[in-house]
């Protein structure tokens, strides 16, 4: 008998471990993890790893009570800046994880995002309390579960929508070098207008916030002030904070966005194509629904790949546009 009560204390105590989650995080500026007990009894998380690329063992906090959270502050850098895979460690068993940014569909938020002064997370949506059995990790779908929170909840149940992307206004146009602030074109493909009006444009590191009509059927290009140079990804959000698209244009494993020549940019062929959570170019579409293109601000997408010229227009020199376009 003992040794049927001591078995089921185990797998007890096996189920709880699997219980804890992920459940929302800061990556860039102060680091911190929020832990969730979606189980029925406290866990003792000291001795748990948090990995990514770097590592941070959890000492000396108590145990989470079920249905609990515990925020743990991160030292150093341990989360990576543009994106990677973050893992929760019970000595070697794998208990949750989440791949962002540049490694995986789940959005990287900015260190600062001009809004409360102070970074976005990266949050469970839905909260971990609202989940029955959690998605098992992918780099593919982490995006569906997760996205960016503009007002973070630390220790508390998050509340960031849940995303809906491809049900609405989508990126179709990406101008990362264009004479002046980096263009992004929208597009409609809806029967009605829809106003953009604060909804937010992120590239990962800033935010943009929005003004326009988007005509239905039609498209919108505005001059974000951002420099989608620095992470190659592209995040739309509406104004209540519900992510509805995003896209990714670096080479994986390594951060190396195809070559753009003077008069292109990324286009996605026919307009509003998907995929719907790319974090990088083939995930994204790269040359299926997603192309090199000659830009075609404002306008509908044509499937040409060559410009007119064979160099670049004169561009003044001392310009931002001069010095992106010789880092092209």
């Amino acid at each position: 008998m003992r040794r049927y009560i001591a078995l089921a204390l185990l797998l007890g105590a096996s189920a709880a471990r699997a219980d804890v989650l992920l459940n929302e995080m800061t990556i860039q500026g102060s680091e911190w993890v929020e832990l969730f007990n979606s189980g029925l009894v406290p866990v003792d998380v000291n001795g748990w790893t948090i990995r990514a690329g770097g590592s941070y063992e959890i000492a000396g906090t108590d145990a989470i009570p079920a249905g609990g959270y515990l925020v743990v502050e991160v030292p150093g850098d341990v989360l990576d800046d543009q994106g990677g895979f973050i893992e929760l460690l019970d000595g070697v068993v794998g208990e949750d994880a989440v791949s962002y940014g540049q490694q995986g569909s789940a959005p990287l938020p900015p260190g600062d995002f001009g809004l409360r002064g102070g970074p976005a997370s990266l949050a469970r949506a839905p909260d971990g309390s609202a989940l029955g059995v959690p998605p098992s990790p992918s780099p593919s779908t982490d995006g569906m579960f997760w996205t960016i929170d503009f007002s973070p909840t630390p220790g508390l149940a998050n509340d960031a929508p849940v995303p809906a992307l491809g049900t609405t206004v989508r990126i179709n146009e990406v101008d990362p070098k264009p004479l002046g602030a980096d263009v992004a074109e929208l597009y409609d493909p809806l029967a009605v207008p829809v106003d953009v009006t604060g909804w937010i444009l992120c590239d990962g590191d800033d935010i943009a916030v929005l003004a326009g009509v988007v005509p239905a059927g039609g498209f919108l290009a505005l001059p974000t002030g951002l420099d989608f140079d620095t992470n190659e990804v592209a995040y739309l959000f509406r104004d209540d904070g519900t992510r509805v698209d995003q896209l990714g244009f670096h080479l994986p494993p390594v951060r190396n966005a195809p070559f753009l020549d003077y008069c292109q940019c990324y286009a996605r062929w026919p307009d509003g194509a998907g995929p719907d959570l790319g974090y990088d170019w083939f995930s994204s579409g790269g040359e299926t629904t997603l192309f090199r293109l000659v830009c075609t601000h404002g306008a509908s997408n044509a499937f040409v790949e060559s410009c007119a010229t064979t160099s670049a227009p004169e561009i003044t020199p001392g310009t931002w546009g001069h010095t992106k376009n010789l880092w092209r």
